[in-house]
């Protein structure tokens, strides 16, 4: 269970607070303007079990677990995390379900966050859950967008943000083709502690 007690904290409105379950360097400082719109490379992290497209301008870092890999461009960042877990049903009924659990769990824990959208997804042909909406990361103004993928013995998370006026921006040009090129091999079998670019 300690698993999915983490996977919960990986959303948006703790993003807020702690901007990524605690991640240091996902924080609202420099921000600059977003880099100019770049074609997509692949990245894969070490072991294999996540890639993604990103713009070749976005900077790729990574961290230990949870985190995978991280991609920003002036204050704007998409961090995966991925998570153990035992008790959640690969179906999208039991997405359905995660979703309100998860919708309840952030008006709890951060009801000045502002949902301002929710829905079922499918990500790499798993059921996933996003939720989009607006708070504050070290008193900023941010808009962020955190998707849940539930796959195989894994609660992947995708926690992203920009500032709002960036947010639409960042989203067309690196968050979404980020998603849409996401693969997930169901758990990371070992340490993350890098990856490889590839032309996309």
């Amino acid at each position: 269970m300690r698993g999915r007690r983490l996977a919960w904290l990986a959303i948006p409105a703790l993003a807020v607070a702690c901007a990524g379950c605690g991640n240091p360097r996902n924080t609202a400082s420099g921000l600059s303007a977003l880099a100019p719109t770049a074609p997509l490379a692949n990245y894969t992290a070490l072991g294999g079990d996540v890639s993604f497209g990103h713009p070749v301008t976005w900077l790729v870092t990574t961290g230990a677990l949870p985190e995978v890999a991280q991609i920003s461009s002036g204050g704007a960042v998409a961090t995966i995390y991925a998570y153990p877990r035992t008790d959640l049903p690969l179906d999208f009924a039991g997405a359905a379900s995660s979703r309100l659990r998860l919708l309840a769990s952030l008006r709890q824990r951060a009801p000045s966050f502002q949902v301002t959208s929710s829905r079922l997804l499918s990500i790499d042909g798993a059921p996933a859950v996003e939720v989009v909406g607006s708070g504050r990361i070290g008193g900023h103004p941010v808009r962020s967008e955190s998707v849940h993928v539930f796959k195989g013995a894994a609660e992947y998370v995708v926690d992203a943000f920009a500032r709002p006026r960036a947010f639409a921006r960042a989203r067309s040009q690196a968050f979404d083709p980020l998603l849409a090129t996401l693969r997930l091999g169901g758990f990371p079998a070992g340490p993350v502690s890098g990856g490889v670019t590839a032309p996309g």
